[in-house]
């Protein structure tokens, strides 16, 4: 039981952050503009058709990142072969083609940092902090998490900065560093007050009741387990409501 990872809320706070909001009828608008007589700005159709279908359409959405990156590659853009580069890889990794994915954003990270393209430095150091979660190479994980928590920290994001901690207590989580995880979840709860977030924060609070399940202190978990119940309201999701299950059953073993 104790080597039961539950990969909770982290991996929704941990995505791409892609902000995806699509449409088929502007897809097929988009595609109306790759006809030979309407192409002047290729790269941001090609960009563009890649964004709308991502999470919709992954395989299609690949391939016109793929063309976007060719376009932008001939081009010599910095600022789109650095979007075209961080598409293609986030893709990559939806696709499980983990090492890949890491390449191509290794690539186009350093280009971004130069020219201080700092969302997307962000979002490249979030995606290659996921790819390497995902191949259980937590230390060059917690690598990236830690610099695109230093740019959250230094443009005082506070909602981001507390979604940092929550990845990175996820990351130690999985090393079983329970009271290091522990430390980070709890430091972002107190931010997320402090600042009156509180999207997805029962599933912050099932992950501080893992941990302490883990710590063997059942009165603090069933608390925290008490608390997303009464956050989230009944029903939960099924998912938060199968974690905090499995968290209650536990602390009701180890008693």
């Amino acid at each position: 039981m104790k080597k039961m990872t539950l990969i909770i809320l982290v991996i929704v706070l941990m995505s791409d952050q892609h902000g995806i909001c699509q449409s088929s009828g502007k897809v097929d608008s988009l595609k109306k503009l790759l006809q030979p007589d309407l192409v002047a700005n290729r790269f941001d159709v090609l960009w563009g058709l890649a964004y709308e279908l991502y999470d919709v359409d992954n395989p299609q959405a690949l391939e016109y990142a793929k063309q976007s990156n060719v376009v932008a590659l001939r081009g010599g853009d910095s600022l789109q072969i650095v979007k075209a580069g961080r598409i293609m890889g986030q893709l990559l990794r939806r696709a499980d083609k983990l090492d890949l994915a890491i390449d191509i954003l290794s690539l186009v990270l350093p280009i971004s940092q130069r020219q201080e393209y700092e969302k997307e430095t962000l979002l490249i150091l979030n995606a290659l902090a996921i790819a390497h979660t995902f191949k259980a190479e937590y230390d060059k994980a917690l690598q990236f998490h830690f610099q695109s928590l230093m740019i959250r920290e230094k443009e005082g994001d506070e909602k981001q900065i507390s979604v940092s901690l929550v990845n990175i207590g996820l990351v130690h989580y999985k090393l079983e560093d329970y009271s290091r995880a522990l430390e980070y979840y709890l430091e972002a709860l107190k931010i997320k007050k402090g600042i009156n977030y509180f999207y997805d924060l029962e599933t912050l609070l099932v992950n501080i009741g893992l941990c302490y399940n883990q710590l063997d202190d059942c009165e603090n978990a069933r608390k925290y387990f008490n608390k997303a119940i009464a956050i989230c309201g009944l029903p939960c999701s099924s998912k938060v409501t199968i974690e905090i299950e499995y968290g209650l059953g536990k602390t009701s073993v180890l008693e």
